[in-house]
């Protein structure tokens, strides 16, 4: 999995506060090996980026950190983001793997939450989920990103272009299933019931 390009010195700072969850800062540096001024401005540099959020003197890791240390492969940080959005470990870490092949700094990127991250690819370039593990992962974040577009259709979601379905959360065949650009033999079915809704036939 190649790794994006993460500060070693942050890492350090965020695997201490994943280790020991929402805590002051001393309780953070006796987790380092770093001088005290040095864990300081790394604990400051981590709040400034995002990575940390401070409440009252206390910091705890932000989603955008969980997005950092899973990017390395860090277990917990796996763990937990596979958790808030329903998925497994191993679709999560596919997912991050080709967000870092697009873009290796991750720091840089103006995101705060993985469903952000899906805004970086183009549909196009949505393809390589497809067949992977990571495919009922990227649909959902696709959806939940395309909410004011995305169809409704007897309990199920769709979001249509260039005259297909790009993702759908459905139902037709047993079981909810979320997919990217459906190869489904009831597609005809999907698009009567679309036109139905939306078009308006002359009495």
């Amino acid at each position: 999995m190649p790794a994006c390009k993460i500060d070693e010195k942050l890492v350090e700072i965020l695997r201490a506060s994943l280790d020991i969850g929402k805590a002051r800062f001393y309780s953070i540096y006796k987790k380092t090996r770093m001088p005290l001024a040095t864990a300081w401005r790394k604990v400051k540099q981590a709040a400034a980026l995002d990575l940390l959020c401070a409440d009252c003197g206390f910091y705890e890791v932000t989603e955008r950190g969980l997005i950092a240390m899973a990017s390395l492969g860090d277990p917990a940080a796996l763990a937990l983001l596979a958790r808030m959005y329903g998925s497994s470990e191993d679709a999560v870490m596919l997912y991050l793997e080709r967000v870092c092949e697009k873009f290796a700094d991750i720091l840089s990127l103006p995101v705060s939450s993985l469903a952000d991250t899906i805004r970086l690819f183009n549909v196009p370039e949505l393809r390589q989920f497809k067949g992977t593990p990571a495919e009922p992962l990227a649909a959902r974040l696709f959806l939940s990103y395309c909410s004011a577009c995305a169809v409704s259709i007897d309990g199920n979601m769709y979001v249509f272009g260039h005259g297909n379905v790009i993702a759908a959360r459905c139902n037709l065949c047993g079981g909810e299933r979320y997919e990217l650009f459906p190869d489904c033999g009831r597609l005809a079915e999907i698009f009567s019931k679309l036109e139905r809704v939306f078009i308006k036939r002359p009495r």
